[in-house]
């Protein structure tokens, strides 16, 4: 993950915006990271802030759910009076037309980009805005989108639609993008971080395609796009995508072979990396944290660490301990460290595999982090589940449901583990 420090004063050109527009646009980045959108990601060129690449997390219950859409934000020199242009990058190389307004040249139809018909762009819209408004395309029944078609009722029409977009958000949006890099450069780590999070969803959507659909024919309904669903190399690559990420993820003090970091670069960064984990734990020794307790493993190697997290008062978790592996990466603290659990946890926002869904510690790291924080944050994780990441489905499905049989089966865990 690129991790950026406030945006600072670039100094403006023919083609950027004035200061005024150059600091508005500061001001809206250093926003979108301070309080940042769920499932919106944005990264710009320090040298040129006026280019912006956003990562749009497609939203859960829809045909895109889990889905890598990356766009291409220029800001012009009229910012802001004029909107900004935006370029969808996740096409396929132009053979996808992922939404009636999301067109496979990459064009993104919205009134207030001036696009489309409707409310026209103001000074009051920000970038935050127009991301917002793209992620709400990405909608449930994304059919309805096409002009003409808002209240037509053609089920079986948008069934095959909406089976043809998950068949495609799995092969280019997720496989795609995690197969090729370049395609999300800027978020190498939120995106496999989040991969690892919703695999189990990604296996299970393209199992269902799969059993129904396997070599049938589909015909996108608003594209001259057309083929035949082949679910099996799609399988095939979550799982071998998994196997990889997740070797990378227990590798993380390691420096990767095809890094372009010099030697001396690579030794500045594990030299620095000790020493601040070192430095975490002498503090974590003089002042425990009530969430729970950590150490390195080894403790000539501080990069991986043994911590367990104590049950929180008052609910079913009461008295458990529960053991957690931190692995940090030898770019500590300027990349997150990868969390799972090894004891067996029952949490709908922790995954099968024991990975925690925690944004403290997946994308949206901030290098100021503490380990003691982490271990509070997952102890708060414990007490009060999140909607926003429901990565265990079953457990999730058992929370929302009979939340009676949830608490009962966490506190014969917590039992287990005293």
């Amino acid at each position: 993950m690129r991790l950026q420090r406030p945006f600072n004063t670039v100094t403006p050109s023919a083609s950027r915006p004035p200061n005024s527009g150059v600091l508005r646009i500061q001001h809206e980045l250093n926003t979108l990271m301070r309080d940042p959108v769920p499932f919106i990601y944005v990264y710009a060129d320090e040298s040129n802030i006026t280019k912006i690449s956003a990562l749009v997390i497609g939203p859960l219950e829809t045909p895109y759910a889990g889905g890598f859409f990356r766009f291409d934000m220029r800001v012009g020199s009229e910012y802001p009076m004029k909107a900004p242009t935006v370029i969808l990058q996740t096409t396929d190389g132009g053979r996808v037309r992922f939404n009636p307004n999301l067109y496979n040249d990459g064009k993104v139809c919205l009134s207030i980009l001036g696009t489309w018909t409707g409310p026209a762009w103001s000074s009051a819209e920000s970038l935050s805005s127009v991301l917002l408004s793209i992620q709400s395309l990405m909608c449930p029944q994304p059919y309805h989108n096409e002009p003409g078609y808002e209240t037509r009722d053609d089920k079986p029409a948008k069934a095959a639609y909406n089976d043809y977009l998950r068949y495609e958000t799995l092969r280019v949006a997720v496989v795609g993008t995690l197969k090729h890099t370049s395609h999300a450069k800027q978020f190498p780590d939120v995106c496999e971080r989040l991969f690892l999070l919703w695999h189990d969803m990604y296996m299970a959507t393209a199992t269902d395609l799969m059993q129904r659909l396997e070599g049938k024919t589909y015909k996108d309904a608003f594209s001259s796009s057309k083929g035949t669903y082949n679910l099996r190399p799609i399988i095939d690559a979550l799982k071998s995508l998994k196997k990889k990420i997740m070797e990378r993820m227990e590798c993380l003090e390691k420096p990767q072979e095809d890094s372009s970091s010099s030697s001396d670069n690579v030794k500045s960064s594990l030299i620095y990396a000790v020493d601040r984990l070192q430095d975490e734990h002498r503090i974590l020794s003089r002042n425990p944290h009530p969430g729970g307790s950590a150490s390195p493993r080894d403790p000539n190697s501080p990069f991986v660490w043994d911590a367990t997290i104590l049950g929180p008062n008052n609910t079913p978790w009461e008295g458990g301990f529960f053991a957690l592996e931190l692995r940090f990466s030898y770019q500590h603290p300027y990349r997150p460290p990868f969390a799972k659990f090894t004891s067996k946890m029952h949490h709908p926002n922790i995954t099968r595999d024991g990975i925690p869904a925690l944004d403290l510690i997946q994308t949206r790291w901030n290098p100021n982090t503490r380990v003691g924080t982490i271990l509070d944050a997952l102890q708060e994780m414990l007490k009060s589940p999140s909607s926003v990441y429901p990565v265990n489905v079953e457990v999730a499905s058992q929370y929302r449901q009979n939340v009676r049989d949830y608490e009962r089966k966490v506190r014969r865990l917590a039992a287990d583990g005293c």
